[in-house]
């Protein structure tokens, strides 16, 4: 029986919230970050992908500033 649901806030207070609930477990605030930024990565290529076949782009890389460009299609 679940007795109480604790939800971190949206926006800012997120990563607060975060790190609120791993209170004496640091390896699991770092890890949940790490895997969170390895999603949005390969979210953004997954849509970035469909958005240049849905529109029969000619574009192979994305590159974001500071960063090496990223090939989209890497095997093609």
């Amino acid at each position: 029986m679940v007795v109480k649901v604790e939800k971190t806030k949206d926006g800012a207070y997120r990563q607060k919230g975060i790190q609120k609930f791993c209170k004496g477990h640091p390896e699991i605030y770092k890890q949940y970050f790490e895997e969170h930024k390895a999603q949005k990565k390969k979210i953004r290529q997954k849509l970035l992908r469909q958005y240049v076949e849905d529109h029969q782009l000619d574009i192979i890389k994305y590159h974001e500033y500071g960063w090496d460009p990223v090939t989209l299609f890497p095997e093609k």
